[in-house]
């Protein structure tokens, strides 16, 4: 046999086993979910809210002071999102549905208009609102959950 012709079927059994040997390498999701991790954990206070959560994403401050961090990641091609929150508290939740820009809205949203000028908003905006009006940093996460799609994890 022509060794030029197992040069294809040792490279195609090679990447099938890959994932299995764990040589693949590491996924957009993971890469996006260790790196958001990294830079939501280094937060312990107001300071660096704006940086950590990105462009996509937002951060609530609540009326007792407690914050909560949303780092939303979106990438358009192909079309992948990956959104995941940290609170003052150290809690973590991940998004099970993709917002596809609807955070960054909230922020135009709390800005006063001029007069006669109408109000762009998302549903998420509401949302936004009604978790950052929680009494507490518990209400907030469950509005968090309910309302937004957000799911506990621990890191």
């Amino acid at each position: 046999m022509n060794p030029s012709r197992l040069t294809i079927p040792i490279a195609m059994t090679l990447s099938l086993l890959a994932p299995v040997t764990g040589c693949a390498p590491e996924s957009w999701e993971a890469r996006t979910r260790k790196e958001s991790i990294r830079i939501l954990e280094q937060l312990t206070s107001t300071n660096g809210l704006e940086e950590a959560v990105g462009n996509g994403g937002i951060y609530l401050i609540l009326t007792n002071g407690s914050w909560i961090a949303i780092r939303n990641v979106v990438e358009y091609e192909p079309e992948r999102e990956l959104a995941l929150a940290r609170d003052s508290g150290g809690e973590w939740f991940a998004a099970t549905t993709k917002f596809s820009g609807g955070l960054t809205w909230y922020r135009n949203f709390k800005q006063p208009l001029e007069p006669g000028e109408p109000r762009q908003v998302t549903s998420e905006c509401f949302a936004l609102e009604h978790i950052e009006a929680a009494p507490s940093l518990e209400e907030a996460r469950k509005r968090l959950q309910q309302e937004l799609s957000f799911v506990p994890f621990r890191e």
